[in-house]
């Protein structure tokens, strides 16, 4: 459409020397100040483009479930696939820029590849999915495609895509490492530690642009967003001795058993606060990934908190009530709130991060 553009457009104007990187970056600070409501407060994301551009998802879908039906084998189908994934980027990720599409074709191509790997390390090993080995070279090639796709197509979601393939398979390799007495607390170990591994990195991406106006904004909510889960459920599956779901060790099903040292009361009062913490991260970063991936683990805390206050049959009524206007006042508060918060933040933290 004539007269819209992208922060693509601008990159590569300024790469064809059209227009100059400093003019760029003063234009887009223009914009944001314009706005009054900046695009760092919205945390803002586009995940399509337009109903064509989920039209082409689906269709890619489609086109990856008929590979595989017809492959049948996981290392060729999962090769084939990955296959696909670049080829079909080239045109509508290079050319067209499709959003969704983007993120399903980048998400075929780093999946693809991991899984294609883990077949082939097993079969040729003889052992299986769970094998050191096979974790092994499953994070290898995750992040040497990663890398190799970042390269080319400079989507932000890269990077996220592949930490999280290179996790899952940090999970796996805890889990084949040690023996079945010790393997939830390896799991958990494992998770704890590749999402506080990833949002480390994500603060990095976060800190080299406070005021969000290029695309290493975009690395950094996409890795928040994969680090915030693996580092939540860690921290409150071992407040409520929940364990994991090892099928599926990173967003795998958890079942609820509270902590028998701490009670049931105890346990919940512990994730309360643990939430009101990971809030007030949230608020100096401004990003609200931990808020939304510990909120199932919070409404159940609040959940058994009016539980022990003797409100049984309505507790659920009455937690997802208090959690819900909790949080819809924070979000209509959300400047004032973070400007009282940063008042508390060291001045060198508080100059890297958004300004309220």
């Amino acid at each position: 459409m004539p007269g819209t553009y992208d922060d693509q457009d601008l990159d590569a104007a300024a790469g064809a020397g059209v227009l100059r990187s400093s003019d760029i970056a003063a234009f887009r600070a223009f914009v944001a100040k314009r706005r009054d409501d900046s695009v760092a407060d919205d945390e803002a994301i586009r995940f399509a483009t337009g109903f064509n551009d989920v039209f082409v998802a689906v269709a890619t879908g489609l086109v990856f479930a008929a590979t595989a039906a017809l492959v049948q084998r996981l290392g060729p189908a999962a090769a084939a696939i990955a296959a696909e994934s670049w080829a079909l980027a080239e045109f509508f990720t290079r050319r067209r820029r499709l959003a969704f599409t983007s993120i399903v074709l980048t998400a075929g191509f780093i999946v693809g590849a991991s899984f294609a790997t883990g077949a082939f390390v097993a079969m040729a090993t003889g052992g299986n999915a769970g094998d050191a080995p096979t974790a092994v070279g499953v994070a290898v090639v995750a992040l040497v495609a990663g890398f190799a796709h970042w390269r080319r197509f400079r989507l932000p979601i890269t990077v996220a895509i592949a930490a999280s393939a290179t996790a899952l398979a940090a999970a796996i390799l805890a889990e084949s490492l040690v023996s079945s007495t010790w393997r939830p607390g390896a799991v958990d170990a494992a998770e704890a530690a590749s999402g506080l591994a990833l949002f480390a990195l994500a603060l990095w991406w976060d800190f080299s642009d406070p005021l969000r106006l290029t695309r290493r904004a975009d690395v950094a909510f996409w890795l928040h967003l994969v680090a915030a889960p693996l580092i939540t459920q860690s921290i409150f599956r071992l407040l409520f001795g929940w364990t994991a779901n090892l099928a599926s060790p990173i967003f795998g099903a958890a079942t609820a058993a509270p902590v028998h040292h701490m009670g049931a009361a105890g346990a919940a009062t512990g994730a309360i606060a643990t939430y009101l913490a990971l809030g007030l991260i949230a608020l100096v970063l401004d990003r609200r990934a931990f808020l939304t991936s510990a909120l199932v683990y919070f409404v159940i805390a609040v959940t058994q908190a009016f539980n022990s206050a003797g409100a049984a049959s309505l507790s659920f009524a009455f937690a997802g009530l208090t959690v819900g206007a909790s949080l819809l006042l924070l979000a209509a508060f959300w400047r004032p709130a973070r400007r009282l918060t940063l008042t508390f933040v060291p001045a060198g933290l508080a100059a890297r991060v958004p300004s309220a």
